[in-house]
């Protein structure tokens, strides 16, 4: 009994650790679309008062579905936390147990996409795009998590 209420623990720490690195991994997502993406887009050398955005790059493609799946995954990791936390709890002589039933086999994305971020944010600019699938000619559908430096470079992380 001892050894599973241990390893219960273990596996606990590991799902609160898991969360704060994706919530730490949400807020950066978001504050590169909000303040850094300007930064990190090609900007034509065009002078044009008229059009001036007609010479820029309108985005980082994925960036919003790539938030997307760190948002479900943290979602997914608090819902593990919370499921063991809402477990009913025994009351024996005034005292709060903790529930029996262990949390087992835990299982994330976290270390991927937080590899996948540091890899693209740390990347030579201009950044073109993150964790998507490119059709390639002659090796069909491919995904890849980040093409930068313009399109000179392609990196597919490996965890």
């Amino acid at each position: 009994m001892m050894m599973m209420v241990e390893r219960d623990e273990v596996v606990m720490n590991q799902v609160q650790k898991a969360f704060d690195e994706l919530d730490q991994l949400c807020l950066s997502i978001r504050g590169f679309s909000e303040d850094g993406i300007r930064s990190a887009t090609y900007r034509a050398p065009v002078i044009d008062h008229f059009h001036p955005a007609d010479y820029c790059q309108k985005g980082v493609a994925g960036l919003s579905r790539f938030y997307s799946h760190c948002q479900s995954e943290r979602d997914y990791v608090e819902g593990v936390s919370l499921t063991r936390a809402l477990i009913p709890l025994r009351e024996a002589d005034g005292q709060i147990l903790k529930s029996e039933i262990p949390v087992t086999d835990f299982t994330t994305n976290t270390p991927n996409l937080s590899a996948v971020w540091d890899e693209f944010v740390n990347s030579p600019r201009p950044l073109l795009l993150i964790s998507q699938m490119l059709e390639v000619e002659g090796h069909g559908q491919v995904k890849l998590d980040a093409i930068v430096d313009g399109g000179n470079e392609w990196i597919k992380v490996s965890t």
